[in-house]
């Protein structure tokens, strides 16, 4: 049986949709992870913690921040956390589709 496109579309369409919710269950646990105080965001103070505790610089966090921090509130929430990560693997999905058509890679989330 031949897939129309309004089945192709679906497709895409649930496959995007468990994509983006895979990647914000993984936004979720990061940002528990880091979030200490339990306030459902990752300050400044948190991430800079958490990076030097794990062999990064506070200026590496600060930076980290700056581009995760969308609003512009001083903290990472889980769903800014999730927008940059869609917009990662956004990308890469993007551009590995344009790479070699004899190298077939997928990618989930």
């Amino acid at each position: 049986m031949q897939q129309t496109s309004s089945d192709s579309s679906s497709a895409t369409s649930t496959s995007d949709s468990s994509s983006s919710t895979a990647i914000s269950d993984i936004a979720s646990k990061l940002v528990s992870a880091v979030d200490t105080d339990s306030d459902g965001s990752i300050s400044k103070s948190e991430l800079e913690t958490f990076a030097t505790d794990n062999g990064s610089s506070t200026s590496e966090a600060d930076s980290l921040l700056k581009s995760l921090d969308q609003d512009g509130d001083g903290a990472v929430s889980t769903d800014e956390l999730a927008k940059s990560l869609k917009t990662m693997v956004d990308a890469l999905k993007s551009a590995l589709s344009s790479s070699s058509s004899t190298n077939s890679v997928s990618v989930s989330a």
